[in-house]
C-alpha cells in the first residue's frame, strides 16, 4: 500500500489516474477499427497495402495527439497538488465581554414590553454584528455568573439569552461590581492585557461608580443603557408592584449622567437604547484596542495542497488546436460564446428524487414547492396541511385507512371548516385504535365546541321566537337544508361513512382475521346525522382556529397523561403531551448558578446587604 499512499501525496483525485489505462485501449480500438473498416473487409490485407495511398503525417500525428490530450485530461482531473509545508496557525484575541443585568427593576414596563425583554433582543442583534474575536457574557444581580467563556462563536451564546431572567439567579440585587471583576479575570486567564466590556443595564448605584472604575485596570466599558427617564414601577415576584415606606410604587429611572460619565472615563462609549440599530452599530463602530494575534504552539503541519491540474488546461488548448480539423477550433470557440439559458440549479436535481427534494423544501419552510414534488400522496398531503390547503390535504388524508391517518383527516377538515366530517374522522380514527388520544381529544374538542354552539342557537333562536309561531317552520326547513348541506360535503369530501367503511371492510386493514372499523363506522354514522342537522361550521371552526391559536381552555381534557407518544405523521408528538412537560428553558442555568453560589456560600465569600437591596 505504500505505492498507492504515495500517489496520493501528489494527487487530490488518484481515482482518475484509472482512467489512463481505459485511454489507451480505447485508442487501440479506434485503430483497428478504422483499419478494418472500408475496403479491408473486401480485400486482402497484403493486396490492400499496394493498393492504397500512404497516409499523411497528420493522419500518422492525429492518435498520437489524442493519447496525449486524453492523458492530459485524466492527469488535470487527478488533481496534482503543489507540496506541503510548515505553517502558523493564527486567530484574533480581540476579547469583548458582555455583562447582562438581570436585577428585578429590569422587568419595568417604561419601554414596551419591558427592559429585560429589550436587552435581550439588542444583545442577540449585538452578537450577530460581531464577526471577529472572542466574546463572553457575563449575568448579574446580587452577585455575577459566568454565562459563556471567550469564545469566537457567538451562536452559541446566542442560544442561551432567551432563558435569560431575574428568577435563575440565586441572589437578588445589583452587583455590577462583581460582574466587572469576573470580566478582567476572564482576560487575564486568556493571556491579555485588556478588552473591551459592554454593559447592558438600566442603572448602577453611585456607590459602586468608583469601584467599577479601579476594578477596569486598562479596560474599556461601553454601556448600552436601558429604560426612560420617566421610569417605571418595579414589579415583585407575585404580580405586584414594590412599594416605598410611604406606600407608594418604587420608580426606578435610569441615572444616564453618571452612566455617560462612567463610560466616558474609561474611553467606552455610552449610548440609550433606540428603536433602530443605531445604537448597537455606535457601539461596534469604536475604535478597536490594539490587534492582538496570538499563535498557536510551535510549527503546524497544515495541509495546504493546492489542486494545480488547471495548468494543463494550456497545454491540452495548444494540443486541441493543431489535433483536428482546419476551423474546427473557431467553431467550437463560437458556440461557447453564445450566452446559454440560465437554468438556476437545476443540476442539483439530477441527484435527488423529487420526493427528496421536496423534503429539502418542506424542511426549508416552502411548503407550496413541497407539494408540488411530492409523490407521495402522504407527504404531498402534509405539505398541503403547512400550506393551509386544508381541503386538498383532507382529500389526499382520505387515502389513506389507518389511524392515524384518519386522525390527520380529521385535523385538516377542522381547519377546514368541515367540522361534520372531522368528527367521523376522529370517530373512525377511536374505532381503529382505541388508545388513539390525540384523536380522543380533538373528538372532545369538537364535541364540546358543538353543543357550545347549540346552546347559543337554540338560546338565539327562543329570544327571536317567544311565540312558537310560523317561524318554527323556516327553522326547520333551514336545519333540513343544514343537514342536506352537511351531508352533501361530508360526502363529496369525505367520500361517507360508507365509503371508509367500505375501504376498511375490503380486508385490507384487520385485526385478529375481522374486520376493524366497518361496524363501528356504521353505528357511529347515525350519531354523525344527528350531530351534522346542528353544526354551524363556520362558528365552530372559529372557535377551534382560536384554540389553536393558544387557547388553554382545553389543555386538561384528557386526565390521563399519554404514556407513549402517537406516531402520527403531522404531530409526531402530541400537542397535549407536549403542553403538559415543565416549561423551564432557564433551568440549567438555575441549578448551575445556585450551586456557585452555595460553593461561594461554603467559601466564606459573602454580600454586603446594601448589594442586595439594590434594584
Amino acid at each position: 500500500m505504500s505505492w498507492l499512499e504515495s500517489v496520493t501525496d501528489y494527487f487530490l483525485r488518484p481515482a482518475w489516474l484509472l482512467a489512463v489505462p481505459v485511454v489507451l485501449v480505447f485508442i487501440m480500438w479506434l485503430q483497428l477499427r478504422s483499419v478494418r473498416a472500408g475496403w479491408g473487409s473486401a480485400i486482402r490485407a497484403d493486396m490492400l497495402a499496394i493498393l492504397r495511398i500512404p497516409d499523411g503525417s497528420t493522419r500518422r500525428t492525429k492518435p498520437v495527439l489524442l493519447s496525449i490530450l486524453l492523458i492530459a485530461v485524466c492527469i488535470a482531473l487527478a488533481g496534482p497538488v503543489r507540496e506541503t509545508g510548515q505553517r502558523h496557525h493564527g486567530y484574533n484575541r480581540q476579547a469583548t465581554v458582555v455583562l447582562l443585568d438581570l436585577s428585578r427593576s429590569m422587568l419595568a414596563g417604561d419601554i414596551a414590553p419591558d427592559r429585560l425583554t429589550r436587552a435581550r433582543l439588542k444583545l442577540i442583534d449585538l452578537l450577530r454584528k460581531r464577526r471577529d474575536g472572542e466574546t463572553a457574557l457575563i449575568v448579574y444581580a446580587g452577585d455575577a455568573h459566568l454565562v459563556a467563556p471567550l469564545t469566537d462563536d457567538a451562536h452559541v451564546i446566542e442560544s442561551l439569552v432567551p432563558a435569560l431572567e431575574p428568577s435563575i439567579m440565586p441572589l437578588a440585587g445589583s452587583n455590577p461590581e462583581a460582574a466587572v471583576d469576573m470580566a478582567v479575570s476572564l482576560f487575564a486567564g486568556a493571556d491579555l492585557t485588556r478588552g473591551d466590556i459592554i454593559l447592558i443595564t438600566d442603572g448602577v448605584d453611585p456607590g459602586a461608580i468608583p469601584v467599577i472604575s479601579q476594578k477596569l485596570k486598562g479596560s474599556r466599558l461601553s454601556i448600552l443603557s436601558v429604560g426612560t427617564l420617566a421610569g417605571a414601577p418595579v414589579p415583585d415576584t407575585d404580580g405586584k408592584f414594590l412599594l416605598e415606606k410611604n406606600g407608594e410604587p418604587r420608580i426606578e429611572k435610569p441615572d444616564t449622567a453618571q452612566l455617560k460619565l462612567l463610560a466616558e472615563g474609561t474611553a467606552g462609549r455610552f449610548v440609550e437604547l433606540s428603536n433602530d440599530n443605531r445604537d448597537i452599530d455606535y457601539l461596534t463602530a469604536i475604535v478597536p484596542l490594539p490587534f492582538r494575534f496570538k499563535l498557536d504552539g510551535g510549527e503546524r503541519e497544515v495541509d495546504q495542497r493546492q489542486d494545480s491540474g488547471y495548468w494543463l488546461i494550456f497545454p491540452i488548448m495548444l494540443i486541441g488546436v493543431f489535433g483536428f480539423r482546419r476551423n474546427l477550433l473557431w467553431i467550437v470557440l463560437l458556440g461557447v460564446l453564445i450566452p446559454p439559458r440560465s437554468y438556476a440549479a437545476e443540476w442539483q436535481n439530477f441527484w435527488y428524487t423529487p420526493d427528496q427534494r421536496a423534503a429539502r423544501a418542506l424542511a426549508h419552510g416552502d411548503s407550496e414547492l413541497a407539494a408540488s414534488l411530492f409523490t407521495n400522496k402522504q407527504w404531498r398531503a402534509i405539505a398541503l396541511y403547512r400550506n393551509s390547503n386544508y381541503e386538498q390535504a383532507a382529500r389526499l388524508f382520505n387515502s389513506s385507512i389507518s389511524a392515524d391517518g384518519f386522525y390527520n383527516m380529521g385535523n385538516a377538515y377542522a381547519l377546514a371548516g368541515n367540522i361534520s366530517a372531522a368528527i367521523e374522522a376522529f370517530r373512525v380514527a377511536i374505532s381503529i385504535d382505541v388508545k388513539h388520544r390525540d384523536a380522543a381529544f380533538n373528538l372532545k374538542l369538537l364535541n364540546s365546541l358543538v353543543e357550545e354552539n347549540n346552546r347559543e342557537k337554540q338560546s338565539a333562536s327562543g329570544g327571536r321566537n317567544p311565540s312558537g309561531g310560523d317561524d318554527s317552520s323556516v327553522d326547520s326547513g333551514d336545519t333540513e337544508s343544514g343537514v342536506a348541506q352537511a351531508s352533501a360535503m361530508q360526502q363529496l369530501q369525505l367520500g361517507g361513512v360508507s365509503a371508509a367503511a367500505d375501504s376498511l371492510d375490503q380486508g385490507r386493514l384487520t385485526e385478529g382475521g375481522q374486520s376493524v372499523a366497518a361496524d363501528a363506522a356504521d353505528s357511529e354514522s347515525q350519531k354523525l346525522a344527528t350531530d351534522a342537522s346542528a353544526v354551524d361550521d363556520a362558528n365552530v371552526a372559529a372557535q377551534l382556529t382560536e384554540f389553536y391559536a393558544g387557547s388553554d381552555a382545553e389543555e386538561n381534557a384528557l386526565a390521563a397523561t399519554p404514556e407513549q407518544n402517537s406516531n402520527t405523521v403531522l404531530n409526531p408528538y402530541s400537542e397535549q403531551w407536549l403542553r403538559n412537560l415543565p416549561q423551564d428553558p432557564g433551568g440549567y442555568l438555575r441549578r448551575k448558578f445556585h450551586y456557585q453560589a452555595q460553593m461561594r456560600l461554603e467559601a466564606g465569600e459573602s454580600i454586603p446587604d446594601s448589594v442586595r437591596e439594590r434594584l
